[in-house]
């Protein structure tokens, strides 16, 4: 499956869990508070950028190998283990080295995380001699510096949620949030990734393949 099509069943679920926010507020039901949701599909569109940036990676780094392309300035750092270097000097099959290679390279990815916009540009530096964040904002006809600092700001709500259970110690209570709030966080993560994707695969972007999976 193509890292774009995991991305976005992942977002086909956060849409069933806002469809169950929704209903609950247009049903009125009283004594029941969904906020809960829309902090867990804020934690799940942040998941879902992380998991698609280490599968474009993955992917398109046995791409490039497999088919001989041109290496990135920064594919060497994609290091492979003594291990994988071993098996792959012993393996007649390309299609068996390639296993050992892909294997190491998800070793290598996989406890770190790639959520901010200076780690999403390093992983994506390992596959592409392309600016990211310049290609992105031009998409978007904004300023890169905005669009950075949007996605920051996302992760960093994100990490208040998943860490510290999004609560102000300061009034003791929760941080606010509303379904503005998480709509435009969402939207703004799918509108990210469908635009690295049409950079990184090298497609023309168009939102019209994208609209079925914004939130409403």
């Amino acid at each position: 499956m193509k890292p774009i099509e995991q991305f976005k069943q992942n977002i086909r679920e956060i849409q069933k869990i806002h469809d169950i926010y929704k209903f609950n507020k247009q049903q009125f039901v009283q004594g029941i508070d969904t906020d809960g949701l829309l902090r867990m599909e804020i934690v799940m569109a942040v998941s879902a950028l992380d998991q698609y940036v280490h599968q474009i990676v993955v992917v398109k780094a046995i791409d490039i190998l497999k088919n001989s392309r041109q290496l990135p300035a920064n594919f060497s750092k994609l290091l492979i283990g003594c291990d994988s270097i071993s098996n792959v000097l012993q393996s007649i099959q390309l299609s068996d080295a390639l296993v050992f290679i892909e294997n190491d390279i998800r070793v290598k990815l996989g406890w770190k995380s790639f959520q901010q916009p200076d780690k999403i540009n390093e992983a994506l530096k390992y596959i592409s001699n392309c600016s990211i964040w310049n290609e992105v904002a031009l998409l978007m006809s904004r300023n890169v510096t905005d669009v950075k600092n949007q996605l920051s700001l996302i992760v960093k709500r994100r990490d208040s949620i998943a860490h510290e259970a999004d609560y102000d110690i300061v009034n003791y209570c929760q941080y606010p949030i509303s379904d503005n709030i998480c709509i435009i966080a969402v939207n703004f993560i799918i509108e990210v990734v469908f635009m690295i994707d049409s950079i990184i695969e090298g497609y023309v972007y168009s939102n019209t393949n994208m609209l079925q999976f914004l939130l409403q």
